[in-house]
């Protein structure tokens, strides 16, 4: 476990996530002025993260314990914080039912 800035601890995976998301925007999408096209392609993009991810974690042997499930929980939240600053304009919830699937995922993993 990697430790951030926020003193919360996540996966090094998603710390590594972070790191590429942070490169991503710093190399490429601030070559990019911004529009409405590039927002609804950031937004199909983080839509695809999402699916993916949560793909991932349904392969994830279940039941957790609680540390496990909090820590399921602190990486799902990690990954909404880290691709929020794409966004051109809106909020993460202009996503749309891939964010609503994350929401719904991480409040199912402690019923």
């Amino acid at each position: 476990m990697l430790i951030n800035k926020s003193n919360q601890t996540c996966s090094s995976y998603m710390e590594s996530f972070k790191t590429l998301v942070n490169y991503f925007q710093n190399q490429y999408l601030m070559r990019f002025t911004p529009c409405q096209l590039l927002n609804n392609q950031i937004k199909s993009m983080i839509s695809k993260i999402f699916i993916v991810y949560l793909k991932y974690c349904s392969l994830l042997k279940q039941p957790f314990s609680e540390n496990g499930k909090l820590k399921m929980v602190n990486d799902l939240t990690h990954l909404e914080f880290a691709v929020t600053p794409l966004l051109v304009s809106g909020g993460i919830k202009e996503i749309g039912e891939s964010y609503n699937l994350i929401r719904n995922y991480k409040q199912s993993i402690f019923n």
